[in-house]
This record gives C-alpha cells, sequence and structure tokens, in this order.
C-alpha cells in the first residue's frame, strides 16, 4: 500500500509540475536552442534499479559532445559550459526535464541520484547491490550535500580525480543510509530541503545525517595517511 501510495503522489506531482511548469519549459528549450548548436535535451544513459539502464533527461547546459571532450565531472567554470547552461547548473533549471522521467516510472521523487555507468562498475559489489536495490530519485541525502559540487570542481585541476576521492565516497555512505533506513517522513524532509536549496534558502541537513558525512571524511583522511599521503 506504501509503494501505491507513493506512486499516487509522484505522478500526482510531476504532472502538475510538468503543467504549472510548462511556460518555463518552453522558455528554457527555446534558450538553449538560439543559444548555441545542439539538441534542446541531454540524453544521459544512467543505471536504475536492479541495475537497469535508462535514459535520464535534462536541458542541455554543455556544447554538444562535450561528454566525450573532457572530464566527466564539471565545474561551472568549464569551456564546454554554454553561457545559457552556466545559468541553468547554478539554478538546477537544467533538472526540470527530469519530472518526465518520473511521469515515466524510471525514476521517484526522492532516492538515490542514478549514476553513470563508470562509476557504478567502481562500487563493490554489496554497495552496488544495496543502493540498486531501490528506484532513483531526483533527490536524496548525497544530493543536498554536494548541491554545488561545481564550485568544489572549479578549484582543482582534475575535476574527476576529486570527485572519486573526496565526494563520491561520501555519496556512497549517504545513499547507503537512505536506502536501509528510508520512510516516507524521510522523504518528505528530503524533499522539502530540495525545494528550500532550489530557491536559496540552505537550512542545516539534520544532525544524524551530518555525521554519517564526517565519518565518511574520517574514513577518506585515514584512507590518505595510510596510504602515505600527509
Amino acid at each position: 500500500m506504501t509503494d501505491i501510495f507513493r506512486r499516487i503522489i509522484e505522478v500526482g506531482i510531476s504532472v502538475t509540475a510538468l503543467i504549472v511548469l510548462s511556460p518555463l519549459l518552453l522558455l528554457v528549450a527555446l534558450l538553449v536552442y538560439v543559444t548555441s548548436p545542439g539538441g534542446v535535451l541531454y540524453c544521459s544513459k544512467r543505471i536504475g534499479i536492479n541495475e537497469k539502464p535508462f535514459t535520464l533527461y535534462k536541458f542541455r547546459s554543455m556544447v554538444s559532445g562535450a561528454d566525450k571532450m573532457g572530464a566527466l565531472n564539471v565545474a561551472h567554470t568549464d569551456s564546454r559550459v554554454t553561457p545559457i547552461g552556466r545559468f541553468l547548473r547554478t539554478t538546477k533549471l537544467d533538472e526540470l526535464p527530469q519530472f518526465i522521467n518520473v511521469l515515466i516510472g524510471n525514476v521517484t521523487l526522492i532516492g538515490p541520484r542514478a549514476d553513470i555507468p563508470e562509476y557504478i562498475e567502481k562500487l563493490p559489489e554489496q554497495k552496488k547491490k544495496l543502493i540498486l536495490s531501490v528506484k532513483p530519485g531526483l533527490s536524496d541525502w548525497a544530493s543536498l550535500f554536494a548541491f554545488t559540487q561545481y564550485v568544489d570542481f572549479a578549484k582543482t585541476d582534475d575535476p574527476d580525480k576529486y570527485h572519486i576521492t573526496y565526494i563520491h565516497p561520501i555519496k556512497i555512505a549517504l545513499q547507503e543510509y537512505y536506502v536501509r533506513n528510508h520512510s516516507l517522513t524521510m522523504d518528505f524532509h528530503i524533499f522539502f530541503l530540495t525545494a528550500l536549496r532550489m530557491v536559496k534558502i540552505n537550512l542545516a541537513i539534520p544532525a544524524y545525517v551530518q555525521r554519517i558525512i564526517d565519518e565518511a571524511k574520517n574514513n577518506i583522511l585515514k584512507q590518505k595517511i595510510d596510504n602515505g599521503y600527509h
């Protein structure tokens, strides 16, 4: 019954969002189309529940073919990002077409963010099975933690290495926690915090989530020390 109730809510919200936001969606689509060559949407291959691949939709924020021209992780200062794309990324408006994914049913509102195959393949089998045992979502604790990761990427010469070393392990820890402990109450909490972040209101994440982040950071530091880095 909980799954049915959740599906009814997510379909209702996604349909309402697509209708209410349709003028904005059309405006953004027009701006993307007239400001740089290429399609309006960026179709990204992601891995969903039970390791089933699917296509995730975003407004295109980079030059056409950018995913074959450099790092996987992109700073807002990356030359591949279009002028309108920079605005879309910082405001998260590029994510709005993902309500189509929610309506289709391969993504839910709240759940671990669907990752690209390259990162899924790097996960230990146990972690992979756990995280991919639930449907991916538009937002989760990991998304809130990494809400402005594009700023951090601009501070390093190797965004991919920075991501896999300092961000990805924390995301995985948060996703594991979510899968093991998620509830409707937690989902509403994440939805509420995400909506506020979208309008630049940054409420603190709960203390128990911050403890997971701190523990993951300590594990990263310990691993660096064990590997001989100071």
